[in-house]
């Protein structure tokens, strides 16, 4: 065997124990809050609608995709809805959702495993967030082939966490059992090949535009708690407020005050679920004066109001 081919099976070999141990973590028993559900439902851009615009690190799933954050923390962004992701938290993002994710926190790194879905093939990788640049973190990404349709597995699991009907999340988690064990077989019998890795347009094809774009999502990231316009935006980036938000919208596929908004409703939800703070309390932290004016706009959000997200959360 040529030294080039035994080398590239050696990596293969190596990438297969290590994502073995990642594959097992998706059937680890974890609570109704730590799966979470991206969806299409108000999407303004699709698989299906010409080319996707550019985004910081993935864009348009063209399958179903799990990603389990491992280290750090981060944020998970949708023109509908943005996820806050602590270690153990699952997100199943739906085919077609365009999605772009960031550290939490400027400067800090996030290692998520990514495992997306794709008919019959699934890709496996982790990925290490280090601004400016997403890159593969230790092992290369490995590319599982084989004859059961993975795709309809996660497409089950994302109609389960969509629906939220009795014995949801039992169901979700049973599925990922499943899914997990044909993924390890697949590992074990040697069905795998390295993955090429991917790298964002917004970073290889225009780094100026990145990098304003990453200033943007600084600011926003560090003021979202108090009143902020777009002109005070802009102004603190350098460019015009039409013109960076023509930007802005371009690359993330929503505007900057959605943006702003997926923020706030990230945020509201974290204390929601982590903390005992009053209603009021959580909606002055996000940049609400009045919590009659919040509890309206989480509910335009999410169809629950903060109160009744909280019970809901104390009750699973």
């Amino acid at each position: 065997m040529p030294r080039k081919r035994r080398a590239l099976r050696a990596a293969v070999q190596k990438s297969e124990v290590h994502y073995r141990e990642r594959v097992l973590q998706l059937a680890q028993e974890r609570p109704a809050e730590h799966l979470l559900y991206a969806g299409r439902g108000g999407e303004r851009q699709s698989a299906a609608s010409g080319s996707p615009p550019l985004s910081l690190y993935r864009h348009v799933a063209d399958g179903v995709e799990i990603a389990l954050l491992i280290e750090g923390a981060a944020r998970v962004l949708t023109p509908r809805e943005a996820f806050h992701l602590t270690p153990g938290k699952l997100l199943v993002i739906d085919h077609g959702v365009y999605h772009v994710h960031f550290p939490e926190a400027r400067g800090r790194n996030h290692l998520i495993f990514w495992c997306h879905l794709k008919q019959t093939s699934v890709d496996l990788a982790d990925t290490l967030y280090a601004p400016p640049d997403p890159i593969d973190f230790g092992l290369p990404g490995l590319v599982l082939t084989g004859r059961t349709d993975v795709q309809s597995i996660g497409a089950a699991i994302a109609a389960e966490l969509a629906s939220h009907d009795w014995g949801y999340r039992q169901a979700a988690l049973d599925l990922l059992s499943y899914l997990s064990c044909i993924l390890v077989r697949r590992l074990l019998e040697g069905r795998a090949a390295l993955r090429k890795r991917q790298e964002s347009p917004a970073i290889s094809g225009d780094p100026a535009t990145w990098q304003t774009i990453q200033a943007v999502l600084d600011f926003c990231e560090a003021n979202f708690h108090r009143k902020v316009t777009r002109t005070e935006i802009a102004r603190a980036v350098g460019y015009s407020p039409k013109y960076l938000g023509h930007l802005v919208t371009k690359n993330l596929g929503h505007s900057i005050s959605d943006h702003l908004w997926n923020l706030r409703v990230a945020e509201a939800k974290h204390l929601l679920e982590t903390s005992r703070l009053s209603i009021r309390e959580i909606a002055q932290a996000v940049g609400y004066d009045d919590p009659t004016h919040f509890t309206r706009a989480f509910k335009r959000a999410t169809d629950l109001s903060p109160q009744a997200y909280r019970r809901r959360l104390s009750a699973l």
